[in-house]
């Protein structure tokens, strides 16, 4: 603990700050920054903030908000997405939007090996067990699961489970 945020934390997601009329977007978008002011805001499937004007909207809202005084080098907005997505919404919502974003962080894909090890330890934490066999037969169905478009690397490990 670093001392440097304060504890408020919200994880939402692009769906969620839309709204379903003009305006309504600009409140919740508002609302949700305004009540972990000096916190964190992460929004998962922000690449989804540019599918359509209410998204848009929302997507601005927020941008906005991390130029002032209140938020300004206070509160942490983070858009979680895939990094294809991310940089086709980052051009659609606003062209300076990018520049606002000051670091991007990309993690790499979990492999399957890395999948069965999360399963192990999901198991583990239940109570259960994945014995080697078994482990081997789910290796072998997340290989291949990965090749696939869509992999989602713990999701998927989350749902054979």
């Amino acid at each position: 603990k670093m001392g440097v945020l304060e504890n408020k934390t919200k994880v939402t997601t692009a769906q969620e700050i839309q709204g379903q009329y003009v305006g309504q977007s600009t409140a919740k978008a508002r609302e949700m920054i305004d009540d972990v002011q000096g916190g964190i805001l992460l929004v998962d499937e922000a690449h989804n903030l540019s599918n359509s004007h209410f998204s848009i909207e929302a997507a601005k809202t927020l941008m906005t908000a991390t130029l002032e005084d209140k938020h300004k080098g206070k509160t942490m907005l983070i858009f979680a997405g895939y990094k294809s997505k991310m940089n086709a919404m980052m051009q659609s919502v606003d062209p300076g939007m990018q520049r606002r974003f000051k670091g991007v962080i990309e993690f790499p894909d979990w492999s399957a090996r890395d999948c069965v090890a999360f399963l192990k330890k999901l198991c583990h934490d239940d109570g259960l067990v994945l014995t080697d066999d078994a482990g081997e037969h789910v290796l072998k169905s997340l290989t291949l699961l990965r090749t696939r478009p869509g992999w989602g690397n713990a999701s998927d490990a989350i749902d054979t489970h």
